[in-house]
């Protein structure tokens, strides 16, 4: 990656890449992701979000359909990159908000994300210029960002940079992409036969140890599956090239999130494996 693209650029993008650009134009700076990554969360159209993940670079970068495929979210988490030459991974807290003090950014918002997988996973927020600082115990572990709003009467209007648009089309190489709602459709009918197996009296000997691990008293009726995602395995060390993954959050009527069940496939949706993961 050339150097001009370590430099964060608030509301703009990072480096050469500008958020507004279309996947073939970003294509040719970073080439092929080792992922990608499509999320749904919800049965509305145009509610789909698209990260391409980047290994190498530790960077990610995220498009969205309701804004036309739209370069929209940058993250990275590696000290390589920096802000104004003051910011970078690794980082305490306060050495960021001392830093962001520095650059004229005072107001500030800290949200504590800490969870039992992440006992110290804290949330720096600075708005003005649309940024996200993330701390995991208490070291900057992840910088995120995306393009500025303009507020209006009738709400937010995205303020896109100026972007000299390349000719043509560049299309992922190496890459067997299908209809999402095609695969969630797919996922959803191997997932729901796979729980009316685990929650069905003639198979309950069979699956008596995996019912122990859910709630007590947990019945069919109880869980549904919401929040799909697909995941591309372009070149994983632990994954199939080529290979896809489709997931979806367990949800319990009363208790919330229990975890998580996907269903693994190769690039012609020969069943790999399947998986799931209670919390």
């Amino acid at each position: 990656m050339k150097d001009s693209i370590k430099e964060i650029l608030p509301g703009v993008g990072l480096g050469d890449i500008r958020f507004g650009m279309l996947p073939n134009e970003v294509f040719p700076m970073l080439g092929s992701p080792n992922e990608l990554e499509i999320y749904c969360y919800s049965e509305l159209p145009n509610d789909k979000s698209e990260n391409w993940h980047y290994e190498d670079y530790e960077l990610s970068i995220g498009y969205n359909e309701e804004e036309g495929w739209k370069l929209d979210t940058i993250s990275v988490n590696s000290a390589d990159y920096h802000f104004k030459q003051l910011i970078t991974i690794n980082q305490s807290l306060k050495e960021v908000k001392s830093n962001l003090s520095t650059l004229g950014y005072e107001n500030c918002e800290l949200e504590d994300w800490s969870s039992s997988e992440s006992p110290d996973h804290k949330l720096l927020i600075v708005d003005e210029i649309g940024m996200n600082f993330w701390f995991e115990n208490g070291k900057l572990s992840e910088i995120q960002w995306g393009p500025l709003f303009l507020e209006e009467q009738n709400g937010e209007t995205v303020i896109w940079p100026a972007i000299e648009r390349v000719e043509g089309a560049t299309k992922l190489v190496d890459l067997k992409k299908y209809e999402s709602q095609y695969l969630f459709s797919k996922l959803k009918l191997h997932l729901n036969a796979w729980l009316d197996k685990i929650f069905d009296k003639k198979s309950s000997k069979e699956y008596a140890d995996l019912q122990k691990d859910f709630p007590t008293g947990t019945t069919r009726e109880d869980l549904t599956l919401e929040s799909k995602s697909i995941n591309y395995y372009l070149s994983m060390e632990d994954k199939a090239k080529g290979s896809i993954e489709a997931k979806s959050h367990l949800y319990h009527k009363d208790e919330g999130t229990l975890g998580w069940m996907s269903v693994h496939w190769d690039e012609n949706l020969a069943l790999l494996d399947d998986f799931l993961v209670l919390e």
